[in-house]
Order: structure tokens, then sequence, then C-alpha cells
């Protein structure tokens, strides 16, 4: 898989930074935990504070609560930085630096230059997780944290919030493919992820916007509620619907898009050139 190796080439010293910075994170907020537990022991937050950020934002003292609201919220955010800057840059940043130009004179299908891109942005936002959960899983021994919390169902939690990026990595892609730039795919991207992160969030202040987290994709990831609770199987096969949905959207489209071309380029049918058409029959 010469696409594949090279695109996470390509990636490696993204996925390392981003890994080592949400290690850094994770061990930092796994160790602050004891000041916090007693910081915020017997203090009553604010109502709004509790509607924005979820129920387990009333018990900081409880150690899923306080992982919760401080790391498991925000891991999957930072996360999605690197798929939509990576996603982006390896199909539409590659056409504008006259990369993918090259690469598609090779005897390679569009098909599998597209799967083998977008099998490293998958194995490069699991190593990430997988680096970030390595700074739990050296400090929380360490922790007194009441309850009985476990270390390996506090990383396995790290890969439960992998569904909201993999969804948000594949609707980069699709953008790559139907955008005329780098730049405005990853605008869009990111957005999409702010909305989204602010519908479900925001929703519960009011009946009347209560509806706004059913379209947002950082509800049905179920988010808000590691490690509290796990995923909902309803919600996960939501997530992972879209996101098939939308590689295989961006598929289709990576095939028949026009590179160097820098304009909107939905995948749509094309009809039949008349002149060819009728050209052809007489031959």
């Amino acid at each position: 898989m010469p696409v594949l190796r090279r695109t996470l080439g390509t990636l490696r010293w993204q996925i390392v930074g981003y890994g080592l910075g949400l290690f850094a994170w994770a061990a930092v907020v796994v160790l602050l935990y004891p000041t916090i537990r007693d910081m915020y022991a017997g203090i009553e937050l604010p109502e709004a504070y509790r509607t924005f950020f979820g129920e387990s934002a009333m018990n900081l003292g409880d150690f899923r609560n306080f992982a919760s609201v401080e790391l498991y919220q925000w891991i999957p955010l930072v996360m999605t930085i690197y798929v939509i800057v990576s996603a982006t840059g390896t199909l539409a940043g590659d056409e504008g630096h006259g990369v993918l130009e090259i690469l598609l004179t090779q005897p390679l299908s569009r098909r599998r230059v597209f799967l083998e891109k977008a099998g490293a942005l998958a194995i490069g936002a699991v190593a990430i997780a997988a680096i970030s959960a390595l700074g739990i899983a050296a400090t929380l021994p360490f922790v007194d944290t009441p309850g009985g919390v476990s270390v390996g169902a506090m990383v396995a939690y790290v890969f439960a919030t992998l569904p909201f990026v993999l969804l948000v990595g594949s609707l980069a892609l699709l953008l790559a493919a139907v955008a005329p730039t780098r730049v405005t795919a990853a605008a869009i991207a990111a957005a999409v992820v702010v909305g989204a992160w602010l519908a479900a969030s925001l929703a519960d202040l009011s009946s009347q916007t209560q509806w706004l987290k059913y379209l947002s994709g950082y509800y049905y990831a179920d988010v808000q509620q590691i490690p509290i609770a796990p995923p909902q199987i309803g919600h996960l096969a939501i997530v992972l619907a879209a996101t098939a949905a939308q590689l295989a959207l961006a598929a289709f489209a990576f095939q028949r898009r026009e590179i160097e071309v820098a304009r909107w380029q939905l995948p749509l049918p094309r009809p039949p050139v008349a002149g060819v058409a009728g050209a052809a029959g007489g031959s």
C-alpha cells in the first residue's frame, strides 16, 4: 500500500505532535484531580454551568465527572483539528501542490488512492488516541480516585471518542473532494464542528432550542456522557452509518473530480454530449 505508507509518513509529525500534546494534557488533568476535588468539595455550581457541561459538572469531586468535563469532552474536539487539517491536506492540499496530479499518473485507481489516504487518516487518529491514553495510564495509578476507577476502563473510554472524530474526518474528506480549495473545505468542516458542539451544549438551555441537539453529531456520539455512561447503541449506529455514507460520497466525488480546477465540483450525473454521441453512432 504505497499511498498509505506515504500518507502516514507525511502525517507522522502531526500524529506525534497531537499525541504528545494530548498525552501531557491527560497526565496533567489526572494529577490535578486531588486538588480540584478538594477545591470543589461542598461548592454548588450555577445551573447554567450544569446545563452547558452536562450533569457531570454538578459533582466534580467524582473522578468520572471531573474527567468527563475536563478531559473526555475536549480530546475529540482537539483530534478533530487533526482530521480536518490532515483530510483536507491529503486531498485538496496535495492537489494544490501538484502532488496529486503526479500520483494519479501512476498505475493506481482513484478509488485505491482515496481508500489508502482515508485509511492513513484513520490509523493516525487511532495512534493519537493511543498516545493520549498512555497519559492516563501512566498517572492514574498514582492518584487517589474514590469509587474504584479502573485504569483499563478509563483508557478504553478514550477510544470511545473516535466515532465522532472519524465522522468529522469523513466530512472533511467529502468537502476536500468537492470544494474548490483546501481552505474552503477546512473552514466549512471547522464551522460544522463548532456548530455541532454548540448545538449539543446549548440546546438544553431552553425548551425552544432542545431540537437543535438532534442535528448534532456531537450529541449522537454521546461525547458528553463519556466516561459516565457507555455510548448508546442506537446513537453509535447513526454515527457509523453517517460516517460510511460520507466516505462513500467522498470516494464517488473524488473519482469524478477534475484535478487542478479551482471550482465546486458536485458529483452530479453528466449529460451525454450530442455531437460526440452522433459521431460515434455514425462511425
